[in-house]
């Protein structure tokens, strides 16, 4: 579902989620390129869609914007 949307976005990335006892995600790790708008909008589609608060995602990534 993440690499769905961040396709949708232009973007490449691969996620690995965590699900609490409830089989519900509670924790993600995404790793890959983004500009700083991109990891905007898919932070916002986590925990919109997917419940995964923006501090309990964990980004690793080489961003074109120059930040790390």
């Amino acid at each position: 579902y993440i690499s769905n949307k961040a396709n949708e976005l232009d973007m490449t990335v691969s996620a690995q989620v965590h699900l609490n006892e409830n089989l519900e995600p509670d924790f993600a790790q995404i790793n890959g390129q983004c500009d700083s708008n991109q990891k905007y909008m898919l932070e916002t589609i986590l925990e919109e869609d997917l419940g995964i608060t923006k501090e309990n995602q964990l980004w690793i990534s080489n961003r074109e914007d120059g930040s790390s």
